[in-house]
Formats: structure tokens, sequence, C-alpha cells
């Protein structure tokens, strides 16, 4: 890849995926679209949001990575060295993070 493609593939991304992200992380933190309607003259201010994507994301994330992932293999060797690795990764906080983050935009 040259600087051309690069800077083309980041411009992409600015353009196209970036607001649709920002708009999906604002929705799981409650800052919804309707907070931010102006208000006409004469008519009540009955705003109520009700975050279901923050309450279904973090009740699916902890159902699914409740259980930590698990490794096995015949190599005991290999076992250990896996897990050390993970245990100073924190591999258990990664991986529920990555599917937190899977749930709220669709991709991790």
């Amino acid at each position: 890849m040259n600087t051309t493609e690069i800077k083309g593939l980041i411009e992409e991304f600015q353009q196209g995926t970036l607001p649709r992200l920002r708009m999906l992380k604002s929705y799981y933190a409650g800052n919804h679209a309707i907070l931010s309607e102006v208000k006409q003259a004469g008519k009540p201010q009955n705003r109520v949001v009700n975050n279901f994507c923050k309450n279904i994301t973090d009740t699916t994330v902890g159902y699914f990575m409740g259980t930590p992932v698990s490794y096995s293999s015949d190599d005991k060797a290999l076992i250990r060295d896996i897990t050390d690795i993970n245990d100073y990764n924190d591999e258990q906080f990664v991986n529920s993070r990555l599917s937190k983050d899977l749930s709220v935009y669709g991709v991790a």
C-alpha cells in the first residue's frame, strides 16, 4: 500500500463508518436523538429515554461471557504457556470488552 491508498482508507472510514459508530455509542450511553430535538412552543416537553440498548447489551454480554473461554489440549506444557500468556494479558477482561464492543457496534 502506498500513502495515497492509506489516506483513502482513512478518509473512507472517517466519512462512512465513524459517524455510524459514534451514533451507536451515543445510543448505548442513552443520548438518543429525541433529547436534542427543539421544543415547539405550547407543546409539552415529555421526553423519556428507556435505554434498552445498554440493558440488552449488558445482559447479553453478562450471559454470554459469564463462563470464561476455556482451552484444552493433550499438551500440558502448551496449555500452561497459553494460560500464563492469557493471565498476563488479562484475557478474560479483553474477551468481555470485545463481546461488549461487538454487541454495541456490530464489530470488534
